[in-house]
């Protein structure tokens, strides 16, 4: 029987939630120890993967220009630390305190987690045309 390494595991992460790349990943062990992994060939790859690690994608800052709308300026991270709220697919704006739900549309103040305001629908369209394709989610 083979053991899972991180490296397979990172895979299996990337089929589940549709990513086809990530400028690195983030490792939170059993232990609370937290690793950050950025190249292809880091050995801690390599290691055996410890049932209950928690994995998470980055892009970074540099993958692509904020998106634009009214001043705004939004900035989407692949599942981010707090990729639970409000959604798994969102932003944060730039210029003011606030996180966009690129789903519904929905406006909310991040620390409050208080709706704000709303996009409509072409508006959201036009923030999500801006967003490079590889952090967005695919569609079925």
């Amino acid at each position: 029987m083979m053991t899972e390494t991180n490296r397979t595991a990172v895979q299996k992460f990337q089929i589940e939630h549709g990513l086809e790349a990530a400028d690195g990943f983030s490792f939170e062990l059993p232990s609370g120890l937290k690793v950050r992994v950025v190249a292809e060939d880091d050995p801690f790859l390599d290691e055996p993967y410890q049932e209950g690690t928690k994995i998470s994608s980055f892009a970074s800052g540099e993958a692509g220009a904020p998106a634009t709308l009214f001043g705004d300026r939004w900035q989407v991270h692949q599942n981010d630390p707090d990729c639970i709220w409000p959604s798994n697919f969102h932003a944060h704006n730039g210029v003011h305190a606030e996180t966009l739900d690129c789903y519904s549309g929905n406006i909310y103040n991040p620390r409050t987690r208080k709706f704000k305001r709303k996009y409509r629908p072409k508006q959201l369209a036009a923030v999500l045309a801006q967003l490079p394709d590889r952090v967005k989610p695919k569609s079925n």
